[in-house]
C-alpha cells in the first residue's frame, strides 16, 4: 500500500511539475511575443507607412524632381527606414508544439500565423524596393528608346509610360499599406489579449 501511494505521490509530483514547466515556457514565448509586438513590429509598421508617403511624393513628382530639379523648399525627404529587424524570425522561432497553446482567445493564433505572413510580404515590398523598381523601369525605358540625356526631358513631358508606371506603382503602394494597417489592427488585438500579470497567466497555462 505504501509502495502504491509513493508510486501515485510520485506521478502526481511529476505531472505538476510538467504542468508548471510547459506553463513557463508558454509565459516566456508570450512575454517574447508581446515584447517583440510592441517594440518592433508596431513601429516598425508605422515607419513602413511614413516611408510609402516619401515614395509615393517621389513617384508623383518624379518629373519635377529629376527633371526640373525642384527639392520642394526642403521637403523631399527619401531616407528610408531599411527595417533589418522587422522580420518574421522571432515568431518562427517559437516551436510549434507551443504555439497554438500561447493563445487563450479565439482566432488569434490564426491572427499570428497571419502575421507570419504579412511582415515577409511587406519586408519583400519595402518603400525602398517599390522606389527602386520605379526608377529602374524608367531608366529601362530611356535605353529602350535610346534616348540622349538632352531628349529625356522633353520625352518625359508627354510620356505615357511615365503615366502608366506611375500608375502602377502607387495602387501597389496602396494596397501595401492597406496590408500594413492590417497588420497594426491584428497586432494591437493580439497585444490586447496577451497583456496581463505573469502569474496569472501561469495559472490560465497551468490548467489550459
Amino acid at each position: 500500500m505504501k509502495i502504491f501511494l509513493g508510486s501515485l505521490i510520485g506521478i502526481i509530483l511529476t505531472n505538476i511539475f510538467n504542468r508548471l514547466s510547459i506553463a513557463n515556457k508558454l509565459n516566456n514565448y508570450r512575454k517574447l511575443i508581446l515584447k517583440y509586438n510592441e517594440e518592433i513590429a508596431l513601429p516598425k509598421s508605422t515607419a513602413y507607412i511614413s516611408d510609402f508617403d516619401k515614395t509615393k511624393f517621389y513617384i508623383l513628382n518624379y518629373y519635377s524632381i529629376v527633371f526640373e530639379k525642384n527639392n520642394f523648399n526642403g521637403k523631399l525627404q527619401r531616407t528610408y527606414d531599411t527595417m533589418p529587424m522587422f522580420n518574421s524570425e522571432i515568431y518562427k522561432s517559437i516551436p510549434s508544439e507551443y504555439l497554438f497553446r500561447i493563445f487563450i482567445v479565439k482566432n488569434d493564433y490564426s491572427k499570428f500565423i497571419d502575421l507570419i505572413y504579412s511582415i515577409d510580404y511587406l519586408k519583400e515590398n519595402s518603400p525602398l524596393n517599390v522606389s527602386t523598381e520605379f526608377t529602374k523601369q524608367l531608366k529601362e525605358h530611356i535605353s529602350y528608346k535610346n534616348l540622349k540625356p538632352e531628349e529625356t526631358t522633353e520625352h518625359f513631358k508627354n510620356c505615357s509610360f511615365l503615366e502608366e508606371n506611375t500608375d502602377i506603382s502607387l495602387s501597389k503602394i496602396k494596397n501595401y499599406v492597406e496590408r500594413a494597417n492590417s497588420l497594426k489592427t491584428e497586432l494591437n488585438e493580439i497585444n490586447s489579449n496577451l497583456r496581463g500579470h505573469s502569474v496569472l497567466w501561469l495559472f490560465r497555462y497551468i490548467f489550459n
